[in-house]
Parts: C-alpha cells; sequence; structure tokens
C-alpha cells in the first residue's frame, strides 16, 4: 500500500496534472506527500574569467528567488499543499528526483509528462521517461485525468503477473473502473512456462474454461487471475509491444497503464521493460510503472 508520495513540481500544466493526481492519491490511501522541485541551471558561460563569477552568483540567486516565487504561485492553484514539505535539489532532474525519493523513503514518484519536442527534448531528454529508467520505487506518469472507467494491466510474463494485476486491480477498484490484463505475446505464439507451470497451492490445471474465447493462454491467463481474487478481462495480444498496448489504451479509452518491473535492471532485460520508456512517452493515459514486485 503506498504510504509515501513524492510529486515533481515545476512551474507547468502538467506539473500541475501531476499536483491533483498526487493529492488524490495521497487522499484516497491516507498517504503522506513532498514536493520536490529541480530548476532548470545552465552552465556559468565564462567559468574561466574570475571577475564574471561574482556577478553570476547574484544572477544565479536572483533567477533561484523568481523561480520558487513562480514556483509557489502555481502550487497555489492546487489546494491542499500549503503545509506539505517542499525539497529543491540541484542537477540532471530526474537523478535528482529519483535521488530525493530514496533519501525521503518513498514508495510512489509522481511526474508530469511533458512532452518536449525539438531540441529542448535532445538537450533534456524526457524527465518522466529518466524518471522511470532510475527509480528504486514505482513511478506514475501523470497525464490529465479521463474517467474513462478502464484500467489496462500489461505483462509479457518475465516479470510475476500477480503482483502486478493486484496492484492494477486495487487501482481499478479505487476509481470505481473496470480491469483488463494484457499479455503481448510477439510471433510465434508460444505459452510462456510462466503461465504453464501451477501457481503455489494450484494443480496447474485451468479450474473453469473463460466465456471470452477459446484461445489457450487467454484462459490460462483468466484462470491466473481468478486464482488469486482478481477480477478481471483477460486479454492476449501478438504483435509489438508498444504498438499493441498504445492501441488497446486507446481503443477502450483508458484511464490508466499499469506496468510491472522487478529491478531497475529488469527494465531493460524484458521486451516489455524495454518498452516501458515508451509507454511512458506514447500511451495517452497515465502510466503507472510498478517496481521491485515479488
Amino acid at each position: 500500500m503506498t504510504q509515501r508520495i513524492l510529486v515533481a513540481v515545476d512551474a507547468s500544466d502538467a506539473s500541475i496534472c501531476a499536483l491533483k493526481a498526487a493529492r488524490g492519491l495521497a487522499e484516497a490511501r491516507a498517504a503522506t506527500l513532498a514536493l520536490v522541485h529541480v530548476p532548470l541551471t545552465f552552465s556559468d558561460p565564462e567559468p574561466l574569467i574570475p571577475r564574471s563569477h561574482g556577478i553570476n552568483q547574484v544572477r544565479g540567486l536572483e533567477l533561484e528567488r523568481i523561480a520558487r516565487e513562480a514556483l509557489e504561485s502555481r502550487i497555489a492553484e492546487v489546494e491542499g499543499f500549503a503545509a506539505v514539505d517542499r525539497f529543491f535539489e540541484l542537477g540532471s532532474p530526474a537523478e535528482a528526483i529519483v535521488r530525493r525519493a530514496a533519501a525521503w523513503n518513498a514508495d510512489l514518484i509522481v511526474v508530469g509528462s511533458h512532452g518536449r519536442k525539438g531540441i529542448l527534448r535532445a538537450l533534456l531528454g524526457s524527465v518522466a521517461e529518466n524518471v522511470v529508467r532510475l527509480a528504486h520505487c514505482a513511478v506514475l506518469v501523470s497525464r490529465p485525468h479521463r474517467e474513462s472507467g478502464v484500467v489496462v494491466a500489461a505483462t509479457d510474463l518475465s516479470d510475476p503477473l500477480l503482483p502486478v494485476a493486484r496492484r492494477a486491480a486495487e487501482e481499478a477498484a479505487l476509481r470505481g473502473a473496470t480491469l483488463v490484463v494484457v499479455h503481448v505475446t510477439e510471433s510465434p505464439r508460444v505459452e510462456p512456462a510462466a503461465l504453464i507451470a501451477p501457481l503455489p497451492g494450484d494443480a496447474g490445471t485451468p479450474a473453469h474454461p473463460l466465456e471470452s474465447g477459446p484461445d489457450p493462454l487467454t484462459i490460462r491467463l483468466g484462470d491466473a487471475l481468478r486464482r488469486c481474487g482478481v477480477s478481471g478481462e483477460p486479454l492476449v495480444l501478438g504483435a509489438d509491444v508498444v504498438d499493441s498496448v498504445t492501441h488497446l489504451v486507446d481503443e477502450r479509452d483508458a484511464e490508466l497503464l499499469v506496468i510491472g518491473a522487478r529491478t531497475r535492471a529488469a527494465i531493460s532485460a524484458s521486451s516489455l521493460g524495454r518498452a516501458a520508456e515508451k509507454l511512458a512517452r506514447l500511451a495517452a493515459c497515465s502510466v503507472l510503472v510498478v517496481r521491485d514486485v515479488t
């Protein structure tokens, strides 16, 4: 259960979206909130000229003061943050956010998706994608909230299915939404051993056929969900992971996509893990990346 939520903020509209999402999550879970801001800084253009150092230092302090005032003005637009702890960090935005999250023992980082393009994206990268790559805990990439009533959980079964499905089921219950659990298998279609092997306390034979179709993998996926008390629609797709999941999100007009990864290394080791950063950028809805699931 999420207990400590760190939300990354700046003066952008995406940040306001993240603030509202974090407030809603904190209220629903009675969790503690904190804010972190990493101001964008640029190198001293004249580092080898000592006489300019004092001027640039004063200029830097003035810019920091202006940035803080602008940030507080934006934060004031969202109720519920007056008494919340604020952290100001320096350095690479994603690395600074993740560093503060670890020091503060956050179990969820909320960050807005800025959707930067062109030169600015090339210089700064996507903070959201980099946080997804580096974080030790779960990350919610927040986008403008839409109450479609659908939560999608995606797995390639290289990581445990059931903890991800349970987290997605919890999110669906809090939102009053239905759950769709999708497995994307690349051609040729082969049943993964993760579904064929018995779960603890189970003989490994599907208890009941599903009415959703005769596909054996879909049946086993649905049966695995039922054995763990997760109520959701099982769905198996065979195609590129990113294309399949983004298409499903669009088709179902999902309000949240949930992806699981065991460790930071695993996010690069599996096909879904490698796709996580792309999905965080491309999915039309908010994306929750669950880390260190067991």
